[in-house]
């Protein structure tokens, strides 16, 4: 299976507000070109609100990750795409800038101090038996069919259903919630969306159930996640926003993390069928084996920080009110970091330092409920078929900030 798109020779520029940059996802071969010859390139276009300087290394994405003093995430926390960076910001673009995503220190603090006792031990250990009771549903319903496609009939139904238990969501809603995360991670993509008032009508849909729901624990609490989201302070118009974008966001960032590195995991043992083998062979490499395969895939292409002043960042000077955009695919492939990185290695001593959750301050929440997901459906693939493989080439999502997958076929016998 294909692993990365190859770029032109003459072309070693990689700007992620071009969607053709991640036609076929990740652009390893870029990004390693990149950073031997410009590890920190500056874009200007016409009509960009900002300028941007994209960093490709290791260290650098983990020096500005960590450092709040210089950098901000309330400007936005992601590089628009090309047309996008045109225009003006819009309602949606600002609600979801107001989550806890799009603050800094202090006040990102309250909101995680808020929802983190929901993806600690104590809480995992409370969901483990449920998230196992789910895959090994899935597992049977599928024991007798020798293809699927992958995404739809597996990976997206497992993290799903943790979400929905996560946040006290209706049971029955499972299919126009997972119509909805298609829809809002797949805004530009014309087989979710074929034109931009679609996705803006999409994510009016979620923020009006998710209020709702919220306002019905404001009423009735019941001990779930959103019950703590409604205990957010709402003081003023843009707190009381971004209480209500949350459930939005935690609904997209939730479902795709996991769907797609699991997704990437059978491309990647598939190309790699004797890591496959270790994995059959010894099932206690397992939660290693998750920590190296998010590095391997990088769910997630990029996140942006603005300057507050000037500073430099490794060796070069940035602007205050300029942007850094942060290539985790190029910094989990850095060979100064993981030793031969472009190898699927289960084994790998130091996989844990991966960036595909982040890192810093803003490290994704849920990622010990990814991570547990990812262990129990990895685990239960291997048991029930040890021959599972891609027979596709994966059908990318049309988008400059997921690394998103949509169609897979996967040969399970």
């Amino acid at each position: 299976m294909p692993d990365q798109a190859t770029p032109n020779a003459m072309d070693v520029r990689c700007d992620p507000a071009k969607f053709d940059t991640f036609a076929n996802g990740h652009p390893f071969d870029l990004y390693a070109a990149a950073r031997a010859k410009e590890p920190i390139a500056l874009f200007e276009h016409e009509g960009w609100r900002y300028r941007y300087h994209v960093l490709t290394r290791y260290a650098d994405i983990d020096a500005v990750s960590r450092d709040t003093e210089n950098f901000t995430s309330t400007r936005g926390f992601r590089l628009p795409h090309l047309e996008e960076g045109r225009q003006p910001p819009s309602e949606i673009a600002e609600t979801i800038s107001s989550t806890f995503m799009g603050s800094d220190p202090p006040k990102h603090g309250v909101t995680r101090k808020v929802l983190q006792p929901h993806f600690m031990p104590s809480m995992l250990r409370q969901i483990d038996e449920e998230v196992q009771g789910a895959v090994n549903g899935l597992i049977e319903r599928l024991r007798d069919r020798q293809t699927i496609e992958f995404v739809s009939e597996f990976a997206a139904i497992v993290p799903i259903f943790t979400l929905m238990r996560l946040l006290g969501a209706p049971e029955g809603d499972a299919d126009r919630i997972y119509e909805w995360t298609n829809r809002l991670v797949g805004a530009n993509d014309p087989d979710y969306n074929s034109e931009p008032a679609q996705a803006a009508a999409a994510f009016m849909e979620v923020f009006n159930y998710g209020t709702a729901l919220l306002e019905e624990r404001e009423a009735s609490p019941s001990g779930d996640l959103l019950s703590a989201v409604a205990t957010l302070p709402k003081t003023d118009s843009r707190e009381e926003m971004a209480r209500r974008g949350l459930f939005t966001t935690l609904l997209a960032a939730g479902n795709e993390t996991t769907r797609n590195s699991l997704t990437g995991a059978i491309i990647a043992l598939t190309r790699f069928p004797d890591q496959k083998e270790a994995l059959i062979a010894d099932r206690s490499l397992i939660p290693n084996a998750v920590r190296e395969i998010v590095r391997f895939v990088s769910p997630v292409f990029q996140m942006m920080r603005f300057a507050k002043r000037d500073v430099e960042v490794g060796g070069q000077k940035i602007a205050e009110g300029e942007a850094v955009v942060m290539l985790y695919g190029a910094a989990n492939r850095d060979p100064e970091m993981f030793e031969d990185p472009d190898r699927l290695d289960v084994r790998r001593a130091n996989a844990n330092r991966h960036l595909g959750f982040g890192v810093g301050v803003h490290r994704c929440i849920g990622a010990p409920v990814a991570t547990l997901q990812l262990e129990k459906m990895l685990a239960a693939l291997l048991s029930n078929f040890p021959a599972i493989e891609a027979v596709s080439e994966p059908d990318f999502l049309r988008s400059n900030f997921v690394s998103g997958i949509k169609r897979l076929d996967v040969r399970l016998r």
